[in-house]
């Protein structure tokens, strides 16, 4: 039977873990080895338009309930697998990197920050004058979004453990204790947003590529 797939974590750590999923599903787990799959049991009439909105609230209910105990690694929804075993490779293909992620997040979560006052980002033409401008704009807003950063960082830099930067948006890798001295230390500065705590997924490929 199809099978929905919510979150993986580490194995040796006590959780209480969610009774109902989706549809009413029970959640399941799976184990192997280090780690612990939370799932259960899909039928497509989740995913029917009048049952959607409905569908993700609950997977995303269950998985707010685990990552507010412990640090996981998150499933999209709705990544709906074909059978257990499935899921079972998948955590079998994946197993140093996910426990490698959770033991160096698990008293961590993720903290975004994204700057309000950019303007939209500088769309390329195919004229060469056009072409001239559109760099020229985007090394300025380059230059504008590392400066603002840099600025943030040095704020916070002793609470921060990793990094993740994009064009507009930084991502902060910060332990659980340390939240409101996060959001202290930024309190005053202008056109940025901070949101959070999230799960650390943008800094899931890192552990990949380390």
């Amino acid at each position: 039977m199809p099978i929905l797939p919510y979150c993986v974590v580490l194995a040796k750590l006590k959780l209480k873990q969610p009774q109902v999923g989706v549809d009413a599903k029970r959640v399941e787990a799976l184990k192997l080895q280090t780690l612990c799959a939370l799932y259960s049991e899909f039928d497509d009439s989740a995913l029917a338009p009048e049952q959607l909105r409905q569908s993700a609230l609950e997977f995303h209910r269950v998985m707010a309930s685990v990552f507010r105990q412990m640090a996981l690694v998150p499933f999209r929804f709705p990544n709906v697998l074909k059978t257990r075993e499935e899921l079972e490779a998948h955590l079998r293909a994946n197993l140093q990197t996910y426990q490698s992620f959770l033991e160096k997040t698990r008293d961590a979560v993720q903290m975004e920050i994204v700057l309000s006052n950019l303007g939209p980002v500088p769309v390329a033409t195919e004229t060469k004058t056009s072409g001239t401008e559109y760099l020229r704009a985007k090394q300025q807003r380059s230059q504008t979004v590392a400066k603002v950063y840099n600025a943030i960082l040095e704020r916070i830099k002793d609470l921060v453990i990793d990094t993740n930067i994009t064009d507009a948006r930084l991502y902060l890798l910060v332990l659980r204790a340390r939240i409101d001295e996060v959001r202290d230390r930024l309190n005053g500065l202008d056109d940025i947003r901070i949101s959070g705590p999230w799960p650390a997924a943008e800094f899931l490929e890192k552990t990949r590529q380390a």
